[in-house]
């Protein structure tokens, strides 16, 4: 009864709300890309009923799905080849009002030198980052996740990053190392992780596999300006990066 009655105040709380835009996945998109409409996925609240519109963008708007509670909305949206690069005007209303999504559409990378993929030949050298070398002291302690670096306990952040990469690829190179597969760099929570604990102590997601966000950046790591640096970085030495990509394997906190 008293989940009844929970619920019965939140509808009541937001019914007749404006809708709002929290988070959208993925946040950008390709012109030219094989998958193509796109999907995305809004999130946020008042979402009843709400129908999308690009604007004056040329992005073509396929269905939407609501779920009942109006917190998440599906929406294909069309990227035309000749898009221009640059944020768009993507547009969410209802009868009670409306909000903007922010969306991107994002300039292709230039094939030559990327995308190969690997092969028997090559030395692949596993890094996970948290464990590799500290480059950037100034992301040991983040302001929105601070206290979670400490290097006395085995399951907290020890502070090793994307700059501590870089610093090494010189030595990776040395070793005849020509791809680095690097454990995930997706966001992981920003508090201490109670639902898995080891010895009845909480932990942090320090190895990755832990993701709240694969959008996102893990911030003791640096962030997405930074991991394109070494992207670059390890291209330029002739040294590939290999994406760990564990969609299956979000943490306990990933919504």
């Amino acid at each position: 009864m008293r989940i009844l009655v929970l619920l019965f105040a939140y509808a009541c709380l937001t019914a007749g709300a404006p809708p709002q835009v929290l988070k959208v996945e993925p946040p950008n998109w390709w012109p030219g890309h094989s998958i193509n409409p796109v999907r995305l996925l809004i999130h946020g609240s008042g979402l009843q009923g709400a129908r999308v519109d690009a604007g004056n963008s040329g992005l073509e708007i396929g269905p939407t799905q609501v779920n009942a509670r109006g917190t998440y909305l599906f929406v294909d949206v069309g990227i035309p080849s000749n898009a221009q690069p640059g944020p768009v005007s993507l547009n969410v209303s209802t009868g009670e009002g409306a909000a903007k999504i922010p969306f991107e559409i994002s300039a292709p990378l230039p094939r030559a030198g990327r995308f190969q993929g690997f092969t028997l030949d090559d030395v692949v050298y596993l890094i996970m980052p948290d464990r590799f070398a500290n480059g950037d002291p100034s992301n040991d302690d983040p302001a929105i996740s601070k206290g979670l670096m400490d290097r006395s306990k085995p399951r907290y952040y020890h502070g090793g990053d994307f700059q501590g990469i870089i610093d090494h690829l010189p030595y990776l190179k040395s070793l005849g190392v020509t791809a680095l597969w690097i454990n995930p760099w997706y966001d992981n929570v920003n508090h201490l992780n109670r639902k898995e604990t080891y010895g009845g102590e909480p932990i942090t997601d320090y190895h990755g596999y832990g993701a709240v966000d694969f959008y996102g950046v893990e911030e003791h790591f640096g962030d997405l300006s930074k991991l394109r640096q070494l992207v670059d970085a390890a291209h330029k030495a002739g040294i590939k990066i290999i994406q760990d990509q564990v969609a299956n394997h979000g943490g306990p906190y990933h919504p």
